[in-house]
């Protein structure tokens, strides 16, 4: 009787709220992924085998998603949700719903769905192998450290430069931080593009992640003084990058940094609630929060990916067709993307991404609305490698996230590496979903924000070695007035 009552308890433990909610999530989206595959199958220009493809991905998209999920492998939760709604559930959608003829040429996408398929694959690999992987033992180093065990904090100097750039930031947009939509944004703010990509990708989310660490160091260490300090700093962050004239990923970005900042990064499925509701969200700020006069972009909930912002493999149709009339890139584009720092005005012929190569091209064929041309990592390897560069890319983007996120577990927690890895979910997916350069250079920027506060947290001021009078060195005691 009591071998029996322990087995039953034992059998219940694996029901969980945690273990409820990533089957009603995979539940939820695999019924989701089989209402877009319907829609593909019926359309009568469809090619089956190509959506039986994209089925398959979204499947193993899903398996991959539970283990990450039971698992709280953070950036691979983040992996396999892109992979299953922009590279599954999307085009299944646009194919179902003639949302551009390429997805029709079977020659053309069908090599396009398995070269997906193979990166999803990649992924599930990954997180399959993993777990039997020797744990790594390195140095303490800086990165690893917490931020909160370091003696004496210079929250001063954090503060200090928090202030300084909010203040500097509200001087140099002025009125443009009014605005209530990204048209109306960019039409205030200046015209030169470094700077721009300063102000917007480093000294904006500066002045909210340098107070939330500021805070959370603080608040560790019990300086209840110093995390108030921080908190109205963080208001003023908050003001300066409004959501309504930021670019979205920019605006995720920040909202799940917080979230994840509080809560650590192995919430993910916090995280992905965060995210869901987003997704929910972003059709209004793609709409009347980006330009001026524009109605709510009003989609149906089976057209939903029906968009040009999740076009992903119709696009990759294109650099098919285009390598086949042009060539091989031969790494220009991915070298332009690794050295995005080196201004184009030093660098003649530094690479420009797929999507301005591509983007005339695409807009006379197909009239493309937007110049949100998107590039998946197996795209700007097939353009630049063909289908062997297309499958390297692919290990190697999975490859780095893996890197990424295992360095940000194993820190300790209110590290920098912490601290990047709570920053780094919405990067991952502008990364995923590209291009490369935008992904590459918005993630290493992003990053360096945090490593800059963490160093100015540890500049502390030394104190001066005064050498002890000889008699001291010597051992002993000098003479004591007792009053």
């Amino acid at each position: 009787m009591n071998q029996f009552s322990r087995s039953a308890a034992a059998s219940q433990l694996y029901v969980t709220p945690k273990s409820v909610f990533d089957y009603v999530v995979i539940g939820s989206a695999g019924a989701y992924l089989l209402l877009s595959f319907t829609q593909a199958w019926s359309s009568p220009r469809a090619s089956l085998i190509a959506a039986m493809i994209l089925a398959v991905n979204g499947i193993v998209s899903l398996f991959g998603l539970k283990i990450a999920l039971a698992r709280s492998y953070l950036l691979f939760v983040v992996f396999f949700v892109f992979n299953l709604l922009f590279l599954a559930v999307a085009p299944l959608q646009q194919i179902g719903n003639d949302f551009d003829p390429i997805l029709a040429d079977v020659s053309l996408v069908v090599p396009a769905s398995v070269l997906c398929a193979f990166m999803t694959i990649v992924g599930l690999c990954f997180v399959v192998y993993r777990p039997f992987r020797a744990p790594e033992s390195r140095p303490n180093r800086f990165l690893d450290r917490s931020l909160a065990a370091e003696p004496n904090p210079n929250y001063t100097l954090l503060a200090a430069a928090s202030m300084v750039v909010s203040l500097g930031l509200v001087g140099y947009l002025g009125s443009s931080l009014l605005q209530v939509n990204r048209e109306a944004f960019g039409s205030v703010v200046g015209e030169s593009k470094m700077i721009n990509i300063l102000v917007t990708a480093f000294f904006r989310p500066f002045t909210l992640v340098a107070p939330v660490i500021g805070a959370s160091v603080a608040l560790a260490r019990r300086n209840t003084g110093w995390v108030t300090c921080f908190v109205v700093l963080l208001l003023a962050g908050l003001f300066i990058n409004n959501p309504l004239i930021s670019a979205r990923f920019r605006s995720s970005t920040l909202i799940v940094f917080c979230v994840l900042a509080i809560f650590g990064p192995r919430s993910v499925r916090l995280f992905l609630v965060t995210y869901f509701a987003g997704l929910l969200a972003s059709p209004i700020f793609g709409s009347i929060f980006r330009y001026a006069n524009v109605s709510l972009d009003q989609r149906p909930f089976s057209q939903f990916f029906v968009h040009p912002d999740f076009s992903g493999l119709d696009l990759f149709c294109y650099a098919i067709m285009w390598v086949e009339m042009k060539g091989l890139e031969w790494g220009s584009n991915i070298m332009g993307a690794l050295l995005f720092f080196v201004p184009r005005d030093l660098w003649a012929g530094k690479g420009r991404t797929v999507g301005e190569i591509m983007h005339d091209y695409i807009f006379i064929l197909k009239g493309f609305g937007t110049d949100n041309v998107s590039a998946p990592p197996p795209i700007e390897g097939y353009f630049s490698f063909g289908i062997v560069g297309a499958m390297l890319m692919s290990v190697a983007i999975v490859y780095v996230l893996d890197r990424v996120e295992r360095r940000g577990l194993a820190a300790q927690r209110l590290s920098p590496l912490y601290f990047i890895l709570c920053l780094s979910p919405m990067l991952c997916m502008i990364l995923l979903r590209g291009p490369f350069q935008v992904g590459w250079s918005e993630w290493a920027i992003h990053s360096s924000t945090v490593v800059a506060s963490a160093v100015m947290l540890l500049l502390t001021k030394r104190t001066v070695h005064i050498p002890a009078p000889p008699s001291i060195r010597r051992g002993s005691m000098p003479e004591t007035s007792q009053n």
